[in-house]
């Protein structure tokens, strides 16, 4: 599982995820940072694993279609919206990765020429995040996160995941995206 899709495999390995049994997110309020085409690395922050480069190609107006670069493993289809009331560019992610209506969601931020991702419920116990799980989630075996609306994923972005991270420099569970060197002019601006 080597070069597995770093999403699907940073699933596994915290054994956990917010997920949600349909779209919570409407995919006519997507966008589309990435340009067609752009490529990047996945790692472990700090360098600890490297997933391999993943290639993000435009499956529609709104949604990517996220490939291994020279791997069989089965791409999955994310779609990215936009978090106006931060100051950073942050986005929620919407990844689904078979058929059918079930969503893994991840949080995704920038940081200097990377984008941080944050996948695991872990964050939710600690500070005010066993209340979060408590009103926002329903606990499914190895403590993934089923949310049940938009307003809950929002809720634990804005009251946890964000302050974490600006307050404390969260980068736990935090998987690095880094463009390689002909995906750096394919990054589109925020507008």
């Amino acid at each position: 599982m080597r070069r597995c899709i770093a999403l699907a495999l940073a699933a596994c390995l915290s054994a956990c995820a917010f997920s949600s049994k349909t779209p919570l997110l409407d995919p006519a309020n997507a966008v589309t940072p990435f340009a067609d085409g752009a490529r990047f690395q996945w790692s472990a922050d700090e360098g600890e694993d490297d997933f391999g480069p993943v290639q993000y190609q435009l499956a529609g107006s709104q949604t990517y279609q996220i490939d291994a670069i020279d791997d069989g493993e089965q791409p999955m289809r994310a779609q990215f919206f936009d978090l106006p009331d931060t100051p950073e560019e942050d986005y929620l992610v919407q990844v689904q990765f078979e058929s059918g209506d079930a969503r893994t969601y991840a949080f995704m931020w920038r940081s200097g020429d990377d984008y941080l991702i944050y996948l695991s419920p872990s964050i939710l116990s600690h500070g005010p995040g066993p209340a979060l799980r408590e009103a926002h989630c329903v606990t499914l075996r190895y403590q993934e996160c089923e949310l049940n609306s938009a307003d809950a994923l929002h809720a634990i972005y804005r009251d946890l995941v964000y302050p974490s991270y600006v307050q404390y420099g969260m980068r736990q569970d935090v998987l690095v995206q880094s463009p390689l060197s002909d995906a750096s002019q394919r990054i589109r601006p925020r507008k």
